[in-house]
C-alpha cells in the first residue's frame, strides 16, 4: 500500500522542521557608556545599544535613583533613571536571556542643561534695491561676529553660582576642553523676557542674547530650567524620536543679537541680526560624549 501526501502538507512539515532548527541569536549586553549623569528631580533615558530586551535592574543605593527598564523600543530597549538626590551609585543591569550583567555608574548632580551649537546666520532687513552681491558681502562680515563655533557645547549648571561652560567640539567634556566659562542668567517667559546673558570669566563685557523657541517641548524645557525646576515637567526628559530624517527637529532653538551698529551707516540697511541655532541635547551621553570627573560633580 502506497500512501500519498498532498504537496501542501509536505511543505508545511518542511517549514516546521526548518523553524525548529533555526538558531536564535543571543546578543551581548552593551551600552553607549559606563558612566552617566542625571540631574536631581529629573529623568534620564539611557539607550541600550545591544541586548535581548528582558532586563533585571538592581540599584545599590535606592535613595539616590529610581530605575525602570523598557525592552520594547528599538534596537534593544532603554532604561529610565530618575535622580532623587545628589550622590553616586551603581545601577546593575542583568540580561535575563544570556545572564550577562553590566554595572553602570550613575552620578546624581545639580540640574544642568546642555546645548549643541549650530551655524550662525545673518538676517538682513535692507532696501529691495540692494544688490545680491552687497547682501552677500554683509552676510559674510556678519559671520565674524558669531560668539560660538559650530558643534561646540554649552552647559548651564543650575546652582547658586549659576555657572556655564563652553566645551570644544569632541567626545569629552573635561576641564582641558573648556573654551570659555563664567556665570549666566536665563529668563524665559512666553509673555515676557526671553534672554540668555553670559558674563565671561575672561571678558569685561557681558553678552546678552535673545532666545527664540518654537516647539512646545523646547519652550517648556527652557521655562522650567529658568524657573529653577518648579514645574512638574522634567527639564531633561527626551522628546519622542521623529520618524523623518530631520530627527529631533522640535528641540532646536535660536539665539540672536543686533549687530547693525557694526556696519557703516547706510540708508539701505534697516537692521542686521545675527542668529545662531542651538540644539537642546539632553541625551548627549547616548552619543558617546563623556563627562570627565569634576566637571558636574563637587
Amino acid at each position: 500500500m502506497h500512501l500519498r501526501f498532498p504537496a501542501y502538507l509536505i511543505a508545511c512539515l518542511l517549514f516546521v522542521a526548518c523553524k525548529k532548527n533555526k538558531t536564535v541569536e543571543i546578543a551581548e549586553l552593551r551600552f553607549p557608556g559606563d558612566t552617566y549623569y542625571v540631574s536631581t528631580n529629573s529623568d534620564l533615558r539611557i539607550y541600550i545599544n545591544q541586548g535581548n530586551k528582558k532586563y533585571q535592574l538592581t540599584v545599590d543605593d535606592a535613595s539616590l535613583i529610581q530605575a525602570q527598564a523598557d525592552g520594547e523600543p528599538s534596537p534593544a530597549g532603554w532604561i529610565m533613571v530618575k535622580g532623587l538626590k545628589k550622590g553616586s551609585t551603581l545601577l546593575k543591569v542583568k540580561d535575563q536571556v544570556n545572564g550577562k550583567e553590566v554595572a553602570l555608574t550613575i552620578h546624581v548632580v545639580d540640574p544642568f542643561l546642555t546645548f549643541k551649537l549650530g551655524q550662525a546666520v545673518a538676517v538682513l532687513k535692507v532696501a529691495p534695491r540692494m544688490t545680491q552681491a552687497v547682501r552677500n558681502t554683509i552676510s559674510q562680515k556678519a559671520q565674524t561676529f558669531a560668539d560660538f563655533d559650530p558643534e561646540t557645547l554649552l552647559v548651564l549648571q543650575r546652582t547658586p553660582q549659576a555657572r556655564f561652560y563652553i566645551f570644544e567640539k569632541g567626545k569629552e567634556l573635561s576641564p582641558s576642553k573648556i573654551i570659555d566659562s563664567g556665570t549666566y542668567e536665563l529668563a524665559f517667559d512666553e509673555a515676557g523676557k526671553q534672554q540668555l546673558s553670559l558674563n565671561f570669566d575672561n571678558r569685561s563685557t557681558e553678552l546678552h542674547l535673545g532666545v527664540l523657541a518654537n516647539s512646545t517641548w523646547a519652550k517648556t524645557t527652557l521655562k522650567n530650567f529658568a524657573a529653577n525646576g518648579k514645574s512638574q515637567t522634567s527639564v531633561t526628559s527626551t522628546p519622542a524620536r521623529s520618524t523623518v530624517p530631520n530627527e529631533f527637529f522640535d528641540r532646536y532653538i535660536s539665539t540672536f543679537k543686533d549687530i547693525t551698529m557694526h556696519f557703516d551707516a547706510d540708508a539701505d540697511i534697516e537692521s542686521i541680526t545675527l542668529a545662531q541655532s542651538m540644539e537642546i541635547w539632553p541625551d548627549f551621553q547616548d552619543y558617546g560624549v563623556r563627562i570627565a570627573p569634576g566637571v558636574l560633580t563637587d
